[in-house]
């Protein structure tokens, strides 16, 4: 499984012969959908989880939590906008815990009046009906490198809980594993053509190595820029063939 899995999904170059990588319109093995209904319905236990004394926010996606004892929505724009609210549509006494990330580093503004327990911000007292807090987590790009050998020298990027990918389509003139993030990079949020709307793209200059035409050279290597937007990996492959990396080289 690692042998498979690992370098098809980090990895999706153009095969000679076979063209680049595109979605299929169907498996007769489909367990991917079955399965998809299955986890549909948890969704929410995964996001957070309540009891009469105690409402946990692991995270912080939009939701309206109903109990005996509280009502609660939670608003935002997570996990492209890092703000979100909790508003109490029926107060009641109980804890609110909410989960501080270990991606954001401590970067996250917490309201007054709670305590850090465990990797939560809590608080326990009487909540009034209409009350809201506002949080906000600092969403900036980071660069993540890995261990593993084959992902020496590369890195990857992220944004929030989300790892980013360059796709490209076969027709692009270049591939995404020709490409370095260079050591000082500007990196900017865009929208993305031809995803949902509201995903959010990280559009940078990256660096491009110039493949020589002969398959050995003594030549030093030609380079250019390459202005490429990363999209959230969970969504690469929905634009028609591309080649994809989740790794790119690493300038630095």
């Amino acid at each position: 499984m690692r042998k498979i899995f690992f370098p098809l999904i980090l990895v999706a170059l153009y095969v000679y012969g076979h063209g680049a990588q595109d979605r299929q319109p169907w498996y007769s093995c489909s367990c991917c959908p079955t399965n998809y209904c299955r986890f549909l319905p948890q969704l929410g236990i995964f996001c957070y989880r309540s009891s009469a004394d105690m409402l946990a926010i692991d995270i912080p996606v939009a939701a309206a939590i109903d109990t005996d004892n509280y009502a609660v929505d939670i608003t935002g724009g997570y996990p492209y906008d890092g703000c979100f609210n909790v508003t109490f549509r029926k107060g009641g006494k109980f804890t609110l815990a909410v989960r501080i990330p270990s991606w954001c580093e401590g970067r996250m503004k917490l309201p007054e009046g709670g305590e850090i327990v465990n990797g939560y911000w809590r608080a326990t007292r009487e909540w009034k009906t209409g009350e809201r807090l506002s949080f906000s987590i600092d969403m900036v790009v980071r660069r993540v490198v890995c261990r593993a050998p084959a992902d020496s020298g590369k890195v990857a990027l992220m944004r929030g809980p989300l790892v980013y990918c360059v796709e490209l389509p076969a027709d692009a003139g270049f591939a995404p594993y020709e490409l370095t993030v260079p050591a000082v990079a500007s990196f900017s949020l865009v929208p993305v053509d031809g995803l949902q709307k509201g995903t959010v793209g990280i559009r940078f200059s990256a660096i491009r190595r110039i493949p020589a035409r002969q398959l050995y050279s003594n030549a030093a290597p030609m380079t250019e820029l390459r202005t490429v937007t990363a999209i959230p990996y969970a969504l690469w492959q929905n634009r028609g063939p591309v080649q994809m990396n989740v790794f790119l080289n690493d300038g630095r």
